[in-house]
């Protein structure tokens, strides 16, 4: 699978494809966090010192990330409405501040 190029017309046969040869009940993706960049190691700090679970504070953040999509796709993609209490972020019109430009 690596360096394939994921779009609308294969995404769902991708996923089929992790479903198929992933035992068990979950899909696992990781994220690696090089031990010689401060900036880095901060943003894991800031993750482990923010939540109780790694997994559950990145599914949030998607969530986050992907409930600014349009109505009906957000429909067709089944997103809740998520809080941003995790990150306490708001603009002064009391809208979740949704950017996380700039993450590695």
């Amino acid at each position: 699978m690596g360096g394939r190029k994921i779009d609308e017309s294969n995404v769902d046969e991708f996923i089929e494809e992790l479903k198929n040869r992933t035992t068990g009940k979950y899909i696992n993706q990781g994220v690696a966090f090089n031990k010689n960049c401060k900036r880095q190691m901060a943003l894991l700090r800031n993750a482990l010192m923010d939540s109780s679970s790694f997994s559950g504070l990145i599914k949030e953040m998607l969530a986050v990330r992907y409930s600014d999509k349009p109505k009906e796709e957000a429909a067709v993609l089944d997103i809740p409405k998520t809080s941003n209490a995790v990150y306490g972020g708001t603009t002064k019109d009391n809208e979740p501040e949704n950017n996380f430009s700039g993450w590695v």
